[in-house]
């Protein structure tokens, strides 16, 4: 059963690469796998799945700063402060330009802008136990949101923040 599931990997892996699709692979089988061990309390395992994926080539700018959001909140689950904000960092500063079909064109759950950026990292500050981190990065997701059209607002997120930040 192993070694039919290893042929398999295998076997999709070859495809999607050669169909172009890189993205698609490096995050489905590794950024997927990170966020869910991270969602079911495993950060280690989580931290281990972002770094083989950030290996792999294919992934723009958004599914780069989307493996190092999840990195972030890993390290900070670990108590790792010096990781989870090199983490952070590095996510804000990502910026080279690329896409990649999944992240930019695709979108819909794969869609991870500025603002959701800011919310996951206020969310690693907290776990530091840093409230002016938090608050900062609150701040700037706020600032994110409030400058988008108002139907464009994600309200549920938008209400529940306003009213645990007062």
């Amino acid at each position: 059963m192993i070694f039919e599931r290893s042929a398999t990997a295998r076997v999709a892996r070859t495809v999607l690469t050669a169909a172009g699709l890189a993205a698609l692979l490096t995050f489905t089988t590794h950024g997927a796998l990170a966020f869910l061990a991270l969602w079911s309390g495993r950060a280690a395992e989580a931290v281990r799945l972002v770094r083989t994926a950030q290996q792999y080539g294919g992934l723009g700018d958004t599914g780069k700063t989307r493996l190092l959001v999840i990195e972030g909140r890993a390290y900070g689950h670990l108590g790792d402060q010096a990781a989870a904000e090199r983490a952070v960092r590095s996510a804000l500063e990502l910026s080279t330009g690329a896409r990649d079909e999944l992240h930019d064109d695709v979108g819909g759950e794969f869609v991870f802008l500025n603002d959701r950026v800011a919310m996951s990292n206020a969310t690693t500050y907290l776990l530091l136990s840093d409230a002016d981190g938090a608050e900062e990065a609150a701040e700037s997701a706020f600032s994110l949101l409030a400058a988008k059209p108002e139907g464009q607002r994600p309200l549920l997120v938008t209400a529940q923040a306003h009213v645990d930040l007062d």
